[in-house]
């Protein structure tokens, strides 16, 4: 597909803390921001 690498990954192990959590979650929602402003590269 040869998609640009938007940011390096998060890796947790074992039982994520909190914070580790929170960090998850705000990693999702800028993985989605970014793949919704490349889609609309091709509309």
């Amino acid at each position: 597909m040869k998609l640009p690498v938007v940011e390096p990954g998060m890796q947790v192990q074992y039982r994520p803390s909190d914070e580790e959590i929170d960090k998850c979650y705000e990693f999702g929602r800028n993985f989605a921001r970014e793949v919704r402003e490349y889609h609309k590269k091709f509309q």
